[in-house]
């Protein structure tokens, strides 16, 4: 046994922590079967060594010299163990998304084809290398280090997470609508004589990976949810319903139901997390907490990152309008009769800060998104996004408070929901919402507007002398006018304060 460590000490030694060369990489096969089976031997010349036949043909001393002995050099053999799963694991994520990627920018679909049938290729060479590195850190008593590599490497962060949905979008297609329908059409031709040879050869060929394949947009719905990360699931979701028929067509047979069921399970998955990020996205806009005002009553930032990010989701209508089917808007606490019914905007304005509760110009329920609280269409996703714009528009009722001149309070409320508007007429949040809705805020944009031009003047007539004549106070407020209105040009349409 002794011999057998020593021989082991040869082997491991050429493969200490001053080599920067990988054992995997242009040494052979053999040289990498030669260091699995010196590690394993070090692993059961330790187990000799404490048995009973062990104690009674050496001393104490010697048994414990020759355990520590091997125990350091098998330390040692795991220690570059954890070097080469980390460097595989690397290689492994990396080879997915150069092959993916190239396959994506194949000028036909014969060369992604090709593409996807050398990816599988060098991906089963480093599977196995994979797994012959697990296995043996695994039987060596390492598995807790082994796991500790694997979650550190595997962990999807925001940009690696991208890169692996962008290669897994570009492969899906080819691989259910060229490779596994060319193999299930190959056997059908070729078995067609016995259903049940045709069906266990197709299932033995794709089913694993194929399975495996639609595993990955569950286990990307795993990794940390962020409103940003919500796009990239929905487009998983897109593909795997634009997937489906190929799916049910080629995994039909009872044997290769796991297939069929993995789909579902991925898509339901998706769902679930489109459904928690955007709650999660209601409840962000809802716990902003920024307490300056914006200079001059412009557009806030907050409303600038929700109407671009609600731009990006109507693009996804479809999408979540299946998603949400059956989950129909819940809101905190029952809505008020006046969110439902019309209310007239306020003819002139208070000495107060504006309201939405008080000077809003809530269209009437015909027309409207929410036709009830309990209509049919509670659940489209059009409620959901005029929803998520009363939120934010709540929310800025709030921040409008922040201005210590009332006048201030309104010019901000008119530049948020022109800009609002702005967003929804641009993009295909306008079939969405509706024009009736447009109408209803834009009517709230001009009640705004006026109380504030009301305000302004009022402020510059109130700065002129008292024993003034009427032709000069005409004089001075035509020119010492502080606010005007100016509406068109760069910023779309909304208005500015500016000094006359």
């Amino acid at each position: 046994m002794e011999d057998i460590i020593a021989a082991a000490e040869e082997v491991i030694s050429k493969w200490g922590p001053e080599v920067e060369a990988s054992l995997f990489y242009g040494n052979g096969r053999a040289e990498v079967d030669r260091f699995l089976r010196a590690a394993s031997d070090l692993h059961r010349s330790m187990f000799f060594f404490t048995s009973p036949s062990a104690n009674s043909a050496a001393s104490p001393a010697t048994r414990f010299e020759v355990l520590f002995r091997a125990q350091s050099l098998l330390s040692a053999a795991m220690r570059r163990l954890e070097r080469e799963l980390h460097r595989l694991l690397s290689d492994h994520c990396h080879l997915l998304d150069s092959h993916c990627s190239s396959s994506s920018d194949a000028s036909t679909v014969e060369d992604a084809a090709e593409s996807i049938t050398e990816m599988e290729s060098a991906l089963d060479v480093v599977m196995r290398d994979l797994r012959a590195v697990a296995e043996a850190m695994i039987s060596a008593g390492y598995t807790k280090e082994c796991l500790r590599v694997y979650k550190t490497v595997q962990k999807l962060d925001a940009s690696g997470l991208e890169s692996r949905i962008r290669a897994w979008l570009a492969a899906a297609p080819i691989a259910f609508r060229i490779l596994f329908s060319r193999e299930r059409l190959l056997c059908d031709r070729i078995f067609a004589g016995s259903d049940a040879i045709r069906e266990s050869c197709f299932a033995d060929v794709a089913r694993d990976a194929a399975a495996a394949l639609l595993a990955f947009p569950e286990s990307a719905a795993k990794s940390k949810r962020s409103p940003e990360q919500l796009f990239r699931m929905l487009d998983l979701y897109d593909a795997l319903v634009e997937l489906w028929p190929d799916i049910e067509w080629l995994f039909t047979f009872e044997c290769t139901a796991a297939v069929r069921s993995q789909a579902v399970v991925s898509l339901l998955r998706l769902a679930e997390v489109a459904r928690s990020t955007l709650a999660d996205f209601e409840a962000a806009i809802e716990r902003d907490a920024s307490k300056s005002p914006v200079p001059g009553g412009d557009v806030h930032p907050l409303t600038r990152y929700v109407m671009n990010y609600l731009v990006f989701l109507a693009d996804y209508e479809l999408a979540l309008a299946d998603i949400f089917a059956d989950f129909p808007l819940q809101t905190p606490s029952p809505l008020p009769d006046s969110f439902f019914e019309a209310a007239v905007v306020a003819t002139s304005p208070t000495s107060s800060h504006p309201s939405l509760s008080s000077a809003s110009t809530t269209a009437s329920s015909e027309g409207s998104p929410w036709n009830s609280p309990s209509s049919a269409s509670a659940g489209s996703i059009s409620v959901r996004i005029a929803w998520l714009v009363t939120v934010l528009i709540c929310k800025l009722d709030g921040k409008a408070k922040l201005y210590r001149e009332v006048a201030l309070s309104y010019l901000f409320l008119a530049n948020n929901i022109q800009y609002i508007l702005r967003k929804v007429k641009e993009s295909e949040l306008l079939p969405l919402l509706g024009d009736e809705w447009v109408a209803r805020q834009g009517a709230k944009a001009r009640h705004y507007a006026a109380s504030y031009a009301q305000l302004a003047c009022a402020k510059v007539a109130a700065a002129i002398p008292a024993d003034m004549s009427g032709m000069e106070a005409g004089k001075r407020m035509r020119s010492t006018r502080r606010w005007r209105w100016r509406a068109g040009g760069k910023q779309g349409g909304w208005w500015s304060r500016t000094v006359g």
